[in-house]
């Protein structure tokens, strides 16, 4: 990291892609885990972001924002070699690897503001938040939900690791999208095959899947998309929530 550390920050930052046009779907998005830690940008992420059919498929990558200053050259590496279908998002849970719910609630928005900038200058803007406190998953609270709306101009957050998806819209105008977490492909396509089953075709769906970085590469989401029918619609972190605000008439950016 000393050497990382003296390399220039080059930001290449790809234009965020315009949404479709929202129908009756089942929209989906994929997001890797683990995106906490240099060590992870400089190990397990460099080895699947190889995999030859990365690129196919639509897929958020975790990442910290703080890279900017840490290793600025692995930051480099990652946008500049970034296709079309792949965005870097904020890795738990934003400028840093800490639980909400667990900071001081008279110091948690200046927190937010304070490390805004990491995320301006690199263009990593979709926070993925973990919350816990005794190791347990926690509801997000409404201070917190509105620091990240208000000081991250957040258009929409992920949240959690769970055996189960969802979107909720906390204070009324935030989409927090529950991420679903898998393991194996078969995982992935059992839960798409659940929510075709239970989806009543007259208003989109919104599911939202974790990858387990560890046990899982480009390749196994390429398996999984390539098994869906013409009711889903795979798209990026940023596409996803731009839906989600449409289909629930909210205002484009918060």
């Amino acid at each position: 990291m000393t050497v990382f550390s003296g390399t220039k920050a080059n930001p290449s930052v790809l234009k965020p892609f315009k949404a479709p046009t929202l129908e009756n779907k089942i929209y989906v998005t994929y997001t890797f885990s683990e995106g906490d830690n240099f060590q992870y940008n400089q190990h397990r992420m460099r080895n699947i972001w190889d995999d030859p059919n990365r690129g196919k498929v639509p897929i958020n990558w975790t990442s910290s924002p703080l890279l900017y200053d840490g290793a600025p050259a692995i930051l480099n590496y990652y946008q500049s070699g970034a296709t079309e279908n792949d965005l870097l998002i904020a890795g738990p849970s934003g400028a840093g690897y800490f639980y909400p719910n667990a900071w001081p609630d008279n110091t948690f928005p200046d927190f937010l503001k304070r490390s805004y900038s990491y995320l301006r200058k690199t263009g990593i803007t979709i926070p993925y938040v973990l919350n816990r406190i005794d190791g347990q998953n926690v509801p997000l609270s409404e201070l917190r939900s509105a620091a990240y709306r208000d000081e991250y101009d957040a258009p929409g957050l992920f949240l959690s690791w769970e055996n189960r998806y969802g979107v909720e819209l906390m204070n009324g105008d935030l989409p927090v999208s529950t991420i679903q977490g898998i393991s194996t492909a078969q995982d992935g396509k059992n839960i798409l095959a659940e929510a075709k089953a239970n989806w009543d075709g007259n208003s989109p769906m919104f599911v939202s899947i974790g990858l387990l970085a560890w046990s899982m590469t480009p390749s196994d989401v390429v398996a999984i998309t390539e098994s869906l029918g013409p009711e889903f619609k795979a798209v990026l972190a940023d596409q996803y929530f731009s839906l989600i605000r449409e289909a629930n008439r909210l205002p484009l950016k918060p």
